[in-house]
């Protein structure tokens, strides 16, 4: 187990945070009849965007037909299976006659199922209820209304860019630059009066720390010499010494050749193009390669893109920007003048300090995607609707306020449990054993909770999330957007990928390219009248230079499937007996990444075994299937495994782990699409935009896979009783 950070006095232990869980458990149970029952169960909704939470809608749908989600204790999402998860959440809080059961769950169609069951022949088949209809329209929920709503993204991105860019950093870098440049001449100028000569080139610069470096390589390379000639071994503290000092000798380096070489490169393009030109053009191009390595364009033919292309943009982007502001400079250093007069000396000054003052006074979480992505997801997830739960109009006004610690009225549903990823790019050792420390280091940070009682993980400790300033405010669709917050510096699948590469996370991050929220830290806020708001400064530029720890002013949260990605690491954590786990993500190559994933962490911090019958996921592996249809498409036995589950204490559970798959049985509708759409089921998760077949074959699909699933006699009877 984790050993917990030390934290404020706001900060609770788990077991309080289990206590209150439980609490809410009793009484749903006792409103759902389940008194008396003692092993936990919990539903867990995975990743995947828009594919992921049309799968799960099938999935939950067939679940309530069958009457089995009322039977879960708890409900655990993740990024694209937390739009559906917590659209159940918002309207069986909000809305009376709605609830988790066949008759009034809120997607289904006036029958005596309540259930728009997608297996049952078309021609008894209706549209389904208000809401289902509603959902269906929103499946390109990014862009609900044609390119207007893609404008409009456009336009918040390039607010971005103009904000961070012309505004706050180009004024900034360029009075920087201004001030380097005083202090040059001013070497310069004392120089030649000392002793009548000027010898102080930008190219010393260069030397001193490159000859420093030489110097180092050949002392060392004598040392290690010498050692060996007195038969002794090359001291430990020696190397060590100089893996120390070497980098920063080589950063010192590095930093005076990009500096040195901006009034190089800008006097040799004088001839043909201008410093200024050169720089924008740069800057531009970089910033549009970073934009669009992680912002790729919609559909079936968004492609992955090279990992080199984001460090390229970087690269672009931070020597372009250089050198228009090295050009910017000269405006302020006449021909034949050695320093600014104070008319200019005056107009820098006014710009800097505009440039500081909208740095300060920004609100990063509102300049960002993250409010575009949020109010989207919410418009498609949570519209408003009158008193008999029909959708009124696009707005969701209602959800905008609803927050989070609100969600808990013990007869609506499961207690939802909202994954998220708690970036960390720099652990504080005290209170921290080396072996968590290094956890975080390996995994760019910790799972963190957003929840209606208590919110928080290991890393940031656990909080009431009504009582905390920092907490009370957050809404559960700011909460079901930042757990599916993909693109954010610093942050990558199981902490592996391009945005772990620090130059293009630094890129990133400069320029506000980011869905993920600037948390106030829970342990920092405490007995506070409101929290701060994060600006450019704290944590932007904070976040940059010295980095993100569990103990700074403000806390970045991403999607959870950064972390874990199944959204069964929490339940394990709380020891679930009845774990039942869509796992909806891509998975073309039946790889079960993300499986494995969980499987790797949960062992290594609770202890926790998951096995399942030899041969392991063999009935999930597609196989090829002679003379059916569609031709040449492989099929799989089952769409779902039950697996064992050990915990350290020597309890046990099951596991229920259903993936997409076809399969022999599903109706032609679906085969149909598969032939002609091949990469379905696993389309990519780039591609946000559904339209209304597509959305109807994965809601099938889920509904189909549950109800294959409890064909089987002893799986129902288990799942009916738990």
């Amino acid at each position: 187990m984790h050993k917990t950070l030390s934290v404020s006095d706001d900060a609770v232990p788990f077991s309080t945070v289990l206590e209150a869980e439980r609490a809410y458990i009793d009484e749903w149970r006792k409103k759902t009849g389940r008194t008396g029952r003692t092993k936990v169960t919990g539903l867990a909704l995975s990743g995947g965007g828009i594919r992921s939470a049309v799968f799960c809608l099938g999935v939950v749908q067939a679940l309530a037909k069958n009457g089995v989600l009322k039977n879960f204790d708890y409900l655990s999402t993740v990024s694209g299976g937390g739009y559906i998860g917590s659209s159940l959440t918002w309207f069986t809080n909000s809305v009376v006659q709605f609830g988790v059961g066949a008759e009034n769950i809120p997607y289904g169609i006036d029958d005596p199922y309540g259930i728009d069951d997608p297996t049952q022949p078309a021609p008894k088949r209706l549209p389904g209820k208000p809401l289902l209809a509603h959902l269906r329209r929103h499946g390109s929920y990014l862009d609900p209304s044609g390119n207007l709503s893609l404008l409009a993204g456009l336009a918040v991105v390039l607010r971005g860019l103009v904000l961070n860019l012309l505004i706050i950093w180009l004024p900034i870098i360029t009075a920087i630059l201004v001030g380097i440049r005083l202090l040059y001449r001013w070497l310069v100028h004392a120089t030649a009066a000392h002793d009548g000569t000027i010898w102080l080139q930008p190219w010393v610069f260069w030397a001193i720390f490159g000859f420093l470096f030489i110097f180092a390589s050949i002392g060392y390379s004598l040392y290690s010499g010498w050692a060996a000639a007195v038969h002794e071994d090359m001291s430990y503290g020696v190397r060590r010494e100089f893996e120390r000092l070497a980098p920063w000798l080589l950063i010192i380096l590095g930093v005076f050749l990009i500096l040195g070489s901006l009034p190089y490169v800008k006097a040799k393009l004088a001839s043909w193009i201008g410093g200024a030109t050169l720089g924008g053009i740069m800057t531009t191009l970089g910033a549009a390669l970073g934009l669009w390595s992680r912002l790729v364009p919609k559909g079936s033919t968004a492609e992955k893109i090279p990992a080199w292309i984001g460090p390229l943009a970087a690269a672009l982007l931070a020597y372009g920007l250089g050198l228009l502001a090295y050009a910017l400079s000269d405006c302020f250093f006449s021909v034949g003048q050695t320093f600014p007069d104070p008319t200019q000396g005056t107009v820098l000054a006014v710009v800097v300090v505009v440039a500081v003052s909208v740095g300060y006074f920004v609100n990063l979480n509102e300049t960002t995607l993250h409010r575009f992505y949020r109010d989207r997801l919410m418009e498609a997830f949570m519209p408003d609707v009158d008193d008999q739960g029909r959708p009124q109009g696009k707005e969701a006004s209602e959800a905008n306020t609803g927050y989070l610690c609100n969600m808990c009225r013990a007869t609506a549903g499961p207690y939802h449990l909202i994954n998220a990823h708690l970036i960390l790019t720099k652990t504080d050792k005290k209170g921290v054993s080396r072996g968590v420390a290094g956890r975080w280091r390996i995994r760019g940070g910790d799972s963190f909770v957003f929840a209606p009682l208590y919110s928080g993980g290991k890393a940031a400790g656990w909080h009431n999330t009504a009582a905390n300033k920092a907490l009370s405010k957050i809404s559960l669709a700011t909460a079901m957007a930042v757990s599916g917050a993909a693109v954010n510096p610093d942050a990558a699948s199981s902490g592996v990928g391009p945005q772990r590469n620090r130059l293009f996370a630094t890129l990133m991050a400069l320029l506000n390219i980011r869905l993920g929220y600037w948390l106030p830290n829970p342990n920092r806020f405490r007995g506070r009248a409101h929290a701060s708001a994060p600006n450019h400064f704290n944590p932007g530029l904070v976040g940059v230079i010295d980095r993100l720890s569990p103990t700074g002013k403000f806390l970045e949260i991403t999607d959870g499937g950064n972390f874990e990605n199944l959204g069964v690491y929490e339940l394990l954590h709380r020891k679930v007996r009845t774990i039942v786990v869509c796992d909806a993500t891509a998975d073309p190559e039946s790889a079960f990444a993300d499986f494995q994933n969980l499987l790797s962490r949960a062992e290594a911090d609770f202890g926790v075994t998951i096995t399942v019958t030899p041969p392991p996921l063999a009935s999930l592996m597609p196989k090829p299937a002679r003379g059916r249809f569609p031709l040449g498409v492989p099929f799989a036995k089952e769409p779902f495994v039950v697996g064992e589950i050990r915990y350290g204490d020597g309890s046990s559970g099951e596991l229920y782990y259903i993936k997409p798959a076809i399969f022999a049985g599903l109706r032609l509708q679906i085969l149909g699409f598969k032939g002609a759409f091949p990469a379905f089921p696993d389309d990519t998760t780039l591609n946000q935009f559904f339209d209304e077949a597509r959305f109807e074959a994965y809601r099938e699909l889920g509904f189909a896979c549950v109800d294959r699933m409890l064909a089987d006699e002893d799986i129902r009877y288990r799942l009916s009783v738990m």
